[in-house]
C-alpha cells in the first residue's frame, strides 16, 4: 500500500462578532477590506468599503447613508475581514472629511441647539405632553429630525404642532 502525500492549506481562525464565535477559515477564501464608522459616541458601528482610502481610527469620513449624506468617525480603521460577516453590498465612503467637512458639522450642531430650544418653546406653548429628546441635522442640512417621546395628545394639538414647523 502506497502512502500520499498530506497536503496542508494555510488557515486562520476567523471570528465573528456578532454571533461571538469564531471558525476556522481557509486563506484562499473571499475577504473584503471595510473600515467601521460610527455617528454616534455610544453608536453602532457600522461597515463601510474605504474605496481605496487609508483611514485611521479617530479620523472622520463623509459617507452616503439611508439618512442622507452623513459624517462618521472611523471606529475600526482598514482591516480584512471576511465576506460572510458583512450585509452586501457594502456602501463606499464618498471621502475622508475635510476641515470645511468639520466645521459644517459643527455649524449643524450649533442649528440643532436652536432647533431644540425652539421645539421646545413650542411645545410648551401648545401644552403637549411631549418630551424632546434630541435634535440631528444630516450632515448636508437637508433633513432635521426631532427625536421625542408622547404622552397623551389629541390628533389636533398635533397637527397644529406640525403645522407650526411647516410640516
Amino acid at each position: 500500500m502506497q502512502k500520499e502525500a498530506v497536503k496542508f492549506l494555510p488557515a486562520k481562525i476567523i471570528y465573528n462578532e456578532y454571533t461571538e464565535r469564531a471558525r476556522l477559515s481557509l486563506c484562499d477564501e473571499n475577504m473584503s477590506e471595510i473600515i467601521g464608522v460610527k455617528f454616534k459616541d455610544t453608536g453602532k458601528v457600522y461597515y463601510f468599503d474605504p474605496a481605496g482610502h487609508t483611514v485611521e481610527k479617530g479620523q472622520f469620513v463623509i459617507v452616503e447613508t439611508v439618512r442622507g449624506v452623513e459624517c462618521g468617525e472611523c471606529a475600526v480603521a482598514n482591516k480584512e475581514v471576511d465576506e460572510e460577516i458583512l450585509v452586501k453590498p457594502l456602501k463606499s465612503i464618498i471621502r475622508v472629511a475635510t476641515e470645511e467637512d468639520i466645521k459644517n458639522v459643527a455649524r449643524n450642531k450649533e442649528k440643532e441647539k436652536k432647533a431644540f430650544a425652539i421645539c421646545e418653546e413650542k411645545i410648551a406653548q401648545f401644552g403637549l405632553d411631549m418630551h424632546l429628546i434630541d435634535v440631528e441635522y444630516t450632515f448636508d442640512g437637508a433633513k432635521v429630525l426631532f427625536f421625542y417621546t408622547l404622552g397623551c395628545i389629541t390628533g389636533d394639538q398635533f397637527a397644529i404642532f406640525l403645522e407650526t414647523f411647516n410640516f
